[in-house]
Parts: structure tokens; C-alpha cells; sequence
């Protein structure tokens, strides 16, 4: 066994270079070498590089902590080698980020290329190749939608807000540093690891969608920054969400609260492990929501139309919280009403994932009332259709696509349009085999209990009829956004966000409209 290290300094915090590295679909291991990378969360799961002529698969992650390290091993058996990467901090903008590969040589071939030293020439390539990379990004060279004209399209937008959100996590994971070493390390790190662990980014987009209606152009900036702050509130709500709802999956990988309980077991701490993971998670809710308050804040204070932007914010914060608790409660009394479910709808998800970002967007434009009056309209019913959608795949979709449970609001009997439209059909058509289904009454419903709900759901047409109410929807939708008189290319953009973010194809929109 032999050992190869390389080590080089970059001009960026040890946040941004351990955040940039392990973003592996952008930047391998290997940037000049690597073939070809598998990702699910934010760690390498799989993939294929070259070490001299000899391709090797990564197998596993065997250790990672956040802006420290990350070790993995390539290839099996007696050609396994183990990579590790780890990350120093020298000052708040310089970082050490050292690279060493344990070799167990192979073949002829392979143990020519390691007496060459080829495999450390190699290393030392990948990190001169990184440490341009990464500088160039946080200089703002080549970060994606950046330009004259700022972002050029939604979808640019939504990959730019990931380089404003490393900038600004690291900002705040060195000032929790400073306040608290155990809670920085405990909780700021893991908010910061969930936020860029994944997510489609569409309250950015639908922000920038607004700020371009409202006849924004050139620095983007501002909107930019609006989106991180949507981006990091939405990590508040899904972290309380999960706590709320007893979710154990979030994005493929275990909830907050069940990663500290988890870790309050292994640690022996005294004290129930459920009660810690639950404190723990609500704390780390509260910790984005502050990081979200603080962003925004700031990006009013420095706007000359701060004022509006601040009162869109507040009014959506308000919805929220106001839209959560009527699902809860709705829970806990069996409500069934078709009114009931869409006002949860609406206030829990509709304004809060599309009319408010548009609005806010629009705000740093400083759009007039008649635009805002047609974004809010195109933004109700885009929001309404997709947590339609929501709750169709929450009913009948794939986990392993979805990333969590597809029958967790069954399970628990949560009240959403598809349900309540199942049950009002059921009682109208005297099905009451389909009405007992679907009729609160059992807390936590076993495996057959969910089927057969799914059955009823689809015998008494509310699937069916839920999937033409998107696509009506999203059809109203197109034309609200119309009205705002955007250019054609602004149009398009939130016409594909909104086929997105619904799951309706465009021939379905066009036979609506």
C-alpha cells in the first residue's frame, strides 16, 4: 500500500470549497479526469474514473463531515483504493483543501503509473483545475445565469440562486462559529447541508419570472437574493412540516428530527432520543426562518422599493403559519369540505410557493398594480394546481422518485382536494364502501386501509377529475400572466416553470385554453 498527497490553497471559505467540491454533478473528484458521476443527495454515491489508463468505480462514501472531510473508496476487492479529501481553514477566505489516495497497486500498469508518479501529478491537476474553478465561480466569471443582463432564463436563475445560497450559508456557518461552536457544528451546519441538499428552486424561479414581467433587466442581484431568502423560509417550513407530520424521509435521506434523535441514541445523551430530535428540528426551522428574515432585511434596506418588498414578505410569513395550522387542524377535527381543503391549499402552499415569490419579484421591479393584480391571479392558480399535483403523488407516487412516502397523507388521513373530492362523489353516488374508505376515523391506517383508499379514489373519478382541475387550472394560470403585457421569451419561461412545477404537458394546457 502506498499513499499519494497533494494539497493546495484556495481564496474562498472552507464552507464554499467543502460546498463546491462535494457538489460532484457540477465538479468531480477528478475535474479533468472523471467520466462520469452518480448523484442522489449531496454526496457521491457512484461513478467512474481514471487513474492512469485503469478505470475505477466509486463503491461508497465511508465518511463525511461537513467543511472537514469526505473519504470514499474506488473500485473493490484487492484494487479498492480509498480517497480523502479534507478542508482547513486558514482565514475567512482562504482554505487548505488537501487530497490523499491510498494506493493498493494492480497489475503492471498500475504500479508503472505509481512509481512514475503519475497518480500525484494527477492530484495535483485536479487541484489547480478546482482551485480555478472555484475562484472563477465566486468571482462571479462563470456562476450560471450571471451576465450583462443578469439571469437569462427562470431555469438560469434557479441554478445561479445555489451560488447566492454558498455565499450566504458560509456567511452565516462562520458567524454561528463565533457564537457557538457545539450549535454551529450540531444544528447550523445541518440546516446549511439541507438547504443545498436539494430542491427544484422554483420560488427563485417564479421570483424572477415576476421581477422580468414587471420589466426588471440588468443586475439581478436583488431577485437573486429574494430567492435565497424563499429558499431558506421553504427550509423552515419543510423542517416544522417534517416535525408536525412525524415524517421519517425528507429528499431521500432521514429527516432532521430523526437524524438527532438518532444521534442523541448513539451518543448516549440522557433523556427520551424522540423528545431531543424534536426540540432539535423545531430549533433548526427556526434557525433558516432567521437566516431568511435577516437575507431579506437586508435586501430591503439596500432597495429603494424595500418598503413593498418587506410587506409581500410579511403577508406571506402570516399565510404560512395561518395556512399550516388549518391543515393541522382540519386533522384533528375530520374535516372533509371541498371549502375546507381549498382554503388550506391556497393559503398553505398556492400564495406562498408562486403568487408571493411573483409578487416579491415584481417588487424589486416596482411593478404597477395592474401587473401585480395579474401575477397574484396567475400565481393562485399555478400554486393551486401544483399542490394538487402535490397531493396526487402524496397519494399514488413513486418514493423512489418522490424521495418520501407515497402514503403518508393516507396514512394519516390529511385533508386535501383529492380527498375531499373522493369522499363528496362517494357520498353523492351512494358508494358506500368507497365513503367508510375514506371517512376519518382511524388515526394511523394500516397498509390495506391505504389501498383501499387508493381504490376509492380512482373508482369514484376524483383522480381523474383532480388531473383536469391542474391542467384547468394551469391554463388560467398562462392567461393571468398574459395580462402583464411580458415579453414573449418571459412568457414561455413561466409557461414551461409552470408545466414543471404541474406535471401538465403542454398539449394539455392548449386543449384547456
Amino acid at each position: 500500500m502506498s499513499q499519494v498527497e497533494e494539497s493546495i490553497e484556495v481564496n474562498v471559505d472552507v464552507h464554499t470549497a467543502y460546498h463546491q467540491w462535494t457538489r460532484f454533478g457540477d465538479l468531480p473528484l477528478s475535474v479533468d479526469s472523471t467520466e462520469s458521476i452518480g448523484q442522489r443527495t449531496d454526496v457521491l454515491t457512484r461513478g467512474e474514473t481514471r487513474i492512469g489508463g485503469v478505470a475505477r468505480s466509486f463503491t461508497e462514501i465511508t465518511e463525511q463531515i461537513p467543511d472537514e472531510r469526505v473519504a470514499w473508496t474506488i473500485g473493490a476487492g484487492d484494487a479498492k483504493q480509498t480517497v480523502v479529501a479534507t478542508f482547513h481553514y486558514i482565514d475567512d477566505n482562504l482554505t487548505k483543501v488537501l487530497l490523499r489516495l491510498d494506493c493498493a497497486p494492480h497489475g503492471t500498469a498500475e504500479t508503472t503509473v505509481d512509481t512514475l508518479g503519475f497518480v500525484q501529478r494527477q492530484l495535483s491537476g485536479d487541484l489547480h483545475a478546482f482551485k480555478r474553478f472555484i475562484e472563477r465561480c465566486e468571482g462571479g466569471e462563470s456562476r450560471a445565469g450571471y451576465g450583462a443582463e443578469g439571469p437569462l432564463t427562470a431555469v438560469g436563475t434557479a441554478k445561479a440562486v445555489e451560488a447566492v445560497l454558498a455565499q450566504v450559508l458560509g456567511t452565516e456557518l462562520r458567524r454561528a462559529r463565533r457564537i457557538d461552536p457545539v450549535h454551529a457544528h450540531d444544528v447550523a451546519h445541518r440546516v446549511s447541508a439541507f438547504v443545498q441538499r436539494g430542491g427544484k428552486r422554483l420560488r427563485t424561479a417564479f421570483a424572477w419570472c415576476g421581477w422580468r414581467a414587471a420589466g426588471g433587466s440588468g443586475d439581478a442581484t436583488a431577485v437573486l437574493h429574494v430567492g435565497a431568502a424563499l429558499e431558506l423560509v421553504q427550509a423552515c417550513a419543510l423542517l416544522h412540516d417534517d416535525v408536525m407530520d412525524g415524517s421519517p424521509v425528507r429528499r431521500g435521506a432521514p429527516t432532521l428530527h430523526v437524524e438527532f434523535a438518532r444521534r442523541h441514541s448513539a451518543a448516549r445523551m440522557t433523556g427520551p432520543s424522540e423528545a431531543f430530535g424534536t426540540a432539535a428540528a423545531v430549533l433548526a426551522g427556526d434557525l433558516a426562518l432567521v437566516w431568511a428574515d435577516d437575507l431579506l432585511a437586508e435586501t430591503a434596506l439596500a432597495s429603494p422599493h424595500g418598503s413593498r418588498l418587506h410587506s409581500e414578505w410579511r403577508a406571506m410569513r402570516g399565510e404560512m403559519v395561518a395556512g399550516q395550522y388549518r391543515d393541522i387542524h382540519a386533522q384533528a377535527t375530520g374535516a372533509s369540505g371541498l371549502d375546507e381543503a381549498v382554503t388550506i391549499a391556497t393559503l398553505k402552499s398556492a400564495l406562498y410557493t408562486v403568487a408571493r415569490p411573483l409578487a416579491l419579484g415584481a417588487s424589486v421591479a416596482a411593478a404597477d398594480r395592474h401587473t401585480l393584480d395579474a401575477l397574484r391571479s396567475a400565481g393562485r392558480c399555478a400554486g393551486l394546481a401544483f399542490q394538487l399535483r402535490d397531493d396526487l403523488v402524496g397519494a399514488f407516487g413513486n418514493p423512489e422518485l418522490t424521495g418520501k412516502p407515497a402514503d403518508e397523507d393516507l396514512r394519516s388521513r390529511k385533508l386535501t382536494y383529492l380527498l375531499a373530492v373522493g369522499l363528496t362523489r362517494a357520498e353523492t353516488s351512494g358508494d358506500r364502501d368507497a365513503t367508510d374508505a375514506l371517512t376519518a376515523g382511524v388515526a394511523t391506517r394500516p397498509h390495506h386501509d391505504v389501498e383501499r383508499m387508493r381504490q376509492a379514489l380512482e373508482r369514484t373519478g376524483a383522480r381523474a377529475l383532480v388531473e383536469a382541475k391542474i391542467a384547468e387550472l394551469t391554463a388560467g394560470s398562462l392567461r393571468h400572466f398574459e395580462r402583464t403585457g411580458a415579453e414573449r421569451a418571459v412568457q414561455e419561461d413561466f409557461a414551461a416553470l409552470v408545466e414543471r412545477a404541474t406535471g401538465t404537458t403542454a398539449s394539455h394546457i392548449e386543449e384547456e385554453r
